[in-house]
């Protein structure tokens, strides 16, 4: 996809949101709006990071000890979900589709905000898991079902193939500019495409968003990683695998922002 192409697309991709909700905790039947996390039980979320590079270091120290909890509490969960803004979303997509979005609901009702918290948390898992194939299976084609003709055989293929300690490399990884992994695509994203980020941050209330790419290892091959990091207030969270840079340089939205090496270069 031309890149004109790929910025004229980005303000529908607000996030790649291809799971829905699960579970719903039970809320008091105030009409007044609660903190998402006063409404969908404990938080999925952590604290927040002091920086973009430690939320990435945070996401990558979990996940490479197989700590799926660990990684989700990286993202902005509660957080994201309270101060996402939902009619705003629709001015700008000038679309809605309840699974194709930030958030599902207006968050103004307690049953709608814990909907909005589990389908964001369902999101960001989504974002991990297809993370988690692009990094160890590579080869298998997830955009459409396949036939088995042995299911014994496809099993343990799959079941060898996904195996969590193949992502122990992710612990040993380095920081790298935009610039040097598509010296292009990095004057679009802090040039042409400001605006749109600007206006994507007024969407998810945030105060500030950053890309932030990692050379790294996994199963044994190199790979870079590309994360959108976001703000609010003293404290970043992840917002999304791949994001906004990743799709400058056309990278697969199903892939959670991972670029083989020889993809990379």
């Amino acid at each position: 996809m031309p890149r004109s192409r790929a910025i004229a697309t980005l303000s529908v991709l607000v996030a790649t949101g291809l799971a829905t909700g699960l579970g719903v905790a039970s809320v008091s039947a105030s009409t007044d709006v609660p903190p998402a996390a006063a409404v969908a039980g404990p938080t999925a979320e952590g604290p927040g990071s002091a920086s973009a590079e430690d939320a990435v270091t945070e996401y990558l120290s979990a996940l490479a000890a197989g700590d799926l909890a660990g990684a989700t509490a990286a993202f902005a969960v509660e957080t994201f979900v309270e101060h996402y803004d939902f009619e705003a979303a629709i001015e700008w997509q000038r679309f809605y589709q309840s699974y194709g979005i930030g958030i599902p609901l207006p968050s103004g009702d307690p049953l709608n905000t814990a909907f909005n918290v589990e389908q964001r948390r369902a999101t960001v898992v989504n974002q991990i898991l297809n993370q988690y194939f692009a990094l160890l299976n590579p080869e298998l084609d997830r955009t459409q079902g396949q036939m088995v003709d042995d299911a014994a055989e496809f099993t343990e293929s799959l079941s060898a193939a996904m195996s969590s300690g193949s992502l122990a490399g992710l612990a040993d990884f380095e920081f790298v500019a935009l610039e040097d992994i598509d010296a292009d695509a990095a004057e679009l994203y802090t040039g042409p495409d400001v605006k749109q980020r600007d206006e994507r941050n007024a969407v998810l209330g945030a105060d500030e968003s950053l890309a932030v790419a990692v050379r790294t290892t996994a199963a044994g091959d190199e790979v870079t990683l590309v994360f959108d990091a976001v703000r609010y207030g003293d404290s970043w969270w992840l917002e999304s695998l791949g994001g906004r840079f990743a799709l400058l340089l056309n990278v697969d939205v199903t892939s959670g922002g991972v670029m083989r090496d020889d993809a990379a270069a």
